[in-house]
């Protein structure tokens, strides 16, 4: 009687992992730069997210008389965050300004480094510089 032999030989075993190997070793590096990428995407989005909320708990603070014009910096989570506030010398339409009742407020994120800018926001408040008649 013959037999017929069930099941895989040893060789051919090794060779299913052989080409497995060779699959996953093309396919796992991508993968990698792709979650890194996704990290750096959401942390771009939160960056943004941060920056507008800044700038507007500044403007629904107002900005009263006694409050200067600055430049300052804040750290959050491990980022940091430049807020400047100027007088602005143009308005929002581009044309020159004449009254010095406008201040333009920017909020910049970056990384811990100072190497990647990761969100921006600004905005120009009229009527709401210090000095300015009511």
């Amino acid at each position: 009687m013959n037999r017929a032999r069930a099941g895989y030989s040893l060789l051919e075993v090794l060779v299913a992992f052989a080409i497995l190997t060779v699959v996953l070793s093309v396919i796992l590096p991508g993968n990698g730069r792709l979650l890194l990428r996704t990290n750096s995407a959401e942390a771009q989005v939160l960056a943004q997210d941060y920056a507008m909320s800044r700038l507007e708990r500044l403007v629904v603070a107002g900005w009263e008389d006694n409050r200067p014009l600055t430049t300052f910096s804040e750290d959050y989570r491990d980022w940091v965050v430049d807020v400047s506030i100027a007088p602005a010398d143009i308005d929002p339409s581009g044309g020159a300004r004449s009254d010095a009742d406008a201040i333009f407020i920017s909020v910049r994120v970056f990384d811990a480094a100072r190497r990647e800018q990761l969100g921006f926001a600004s905005r120009y408040l009229i009527g709401s510089a210090p000095g300015a008649s009511p």
